[in-house]
């Protein structure tokens, strides 16, 4: 029967949460705020009799900040009658201290001055930013001043660097320059591959002419007419090669066969020029001995050419006759004496290069820091008589600074409140 009834009851879709408690505290408050308005309404009455009430003096009431006025001047008047002397004492401390701080400030101030004289917050911000300017243009002026010295010491170490080099370059330029001396290299170079090519030249040229003397196209080395035939070299091979040969049978082994090939080698050598020379008719050359003949002539030629280039070369030296192996050698000493001396003038002549153009550097950087000093000295001539004429349109001393100034303003203002006292 319960939920048959509970389903028929009409729903709340909002319905709050925990409305006993709710429902409960808003019947308290409205229980404490009719017990509030029943108060309120006996305080009324009550005010209401206490104003309907007579109040005896009522009419003093206007005058009431009057009566305190005078009340409290009554006391007053007796304690100031009663401290009078002491009073005046203290008053004429007061001048005295007063005249003192006002002395302090300087001869020709009086009240006028002091109460005229303005020490507002602009004109202490003023004196601030002028105090700070002006440390800014003594600290820039220091600071130039400072560099300058330095460069200038700098440059003064320079100059020391530049004379010592000047003294160590020596007097006499090296005989030789350095393109001169990179030909005589060159030439000598030249020279001794051509002195190569001479000897190999004549030495071929001499072989030639052993050759085609031994050939019989020319004097044998007995002064043998060319005519007749020169039987000295092959009896001298035929000898040497039956030698090998019984060298080589009387040592064995592995002797025997290169004995008997090499024996057997000159004895045919010596075979052939011994024919070839009983074969050639009396004064006409054979045919060997005019091919030698010919080499002999181009070789000649050839060695010519080579003594021709080798003389070339050697002008470029500056000698005079042929060269050989020693005077190269010492054209070369003397050649690598005067690389030395170039590369001692040399380096010295760099070092005076250098060290002149960091003094020309240094130089510069001493006349930049000379008009940076210049213009931090003109900067701070400026600010100083800006100072000046600050001071004097406040008709104060021009001796005083912006660090006394920082204590003046303070003293002004002790001087009016001492004034005021």
């Amino acid at each position: 029967d319960c939920e048959t009834r509970l389903k028929d009851m009409p729903r709340f879709e909002q319905f709050p949460e925990n409305p006993i408690a709710r429902l409960e505290s808003l019947e308290e408050r409205v229980r404490q705020g009719t017990e509030d308005v029943e108060d309120a309404a006996e305080q009324l009455r009550l005010a209401g009799e206490a104003a309907a009430a007579v109040i005896p003096g009522e009419d003093l009431l206007d005058d009431a900040g009057s009566i305190e006025q005078i009340r409290r001047a009554r006391s007053s008047f007796d304690n100031s009658v009663h401290d009078l002397p002491e009073r005046q004492a203290e008053l004429r401390g007061l001048r005295a201290d007063f005249d003192q701080r006002l002395d302090e400030l300087g001869h020709g101030w009086g009240e006028p001055d002091l109460e005229a004289f303005d020490t507002s917050m602009v004109v202490r911000d003023e004196v601030v930013r002028r105090k700070e300017r002006m440390a800014e243009v003594v600290d820039r002026s220091q600071k130039t001043h400072f560099r300058l010295d330095q460069d200038q010491l700098t440059l003064l170490d320079f100059q020391t660097s530049v004379q010592e080099a000047r003294e160590k370059l020596p007097t006499e330029p090296p005989p030789l320059g350095a393109a001169a001396l990179i030909e005589r290299q060159d030439a000598l170079r030249a020279c001794r591959g051509r002195l190569v090519e001479f000897e190999q030249q004549r030495q071929r040229h001499e072989s030639l002419r052993d050759q085609l003397t031994v050939a019989g196209g020319g004097q044998g080395p007995a002064g043998t007419p060319s005519g007749r035939p020169n039987w000295t070299i092959p009896i001298l091979l035929g000898l040497v090669g039956v030698a090998l040969i019984l060298a080589g049978i009387l040592l064995g082994d592995r002797a025997v066969p290169m004995g008997i090939v090499g024996g057997l080698a000159l004895l045919a050598t010596a075979g052939a020029l011994f024919f070839l020379g009983k074969q050639s008719p009396s004064g006409a050359r054979s045919p060997m001995a005019a091919a030698l003949g010919r080499q002999t002539a181009e070789a000649e030629s050839a060695m010519a050419n080579a003594r021709q280039l080798l003389m070339q070369s050697a002008a470029a030296l500056a000698l005079t006759e042929q060269p050989n192996a020693a005077a190269l050698d010492t054209a070369e000493a003397h050649l690598a004496s005067n690389r030395q001396i170039l590369d001692t003038w040399t380096a010295a002549a760099t070092r005076v290069d250098e060290t002149s153009r960091r003094e020309k550097v240094q130089q510069g950087r001493v006349e930049i820091a000379a008009l940076e000093h210049e213009a931090a000295e003109v900067a701070a001539l400026e600010s100083t008589q800006e100072w000046r004429q600050w001071l004097q349109a406040r008709g104060l001393n021009e001796i005083l600074t912006v660090d006394t100034m920082t204590e003046f303003l303070p003293r002004v203002d002790s001087t009016r409140t001492s004034l005021a006292e």
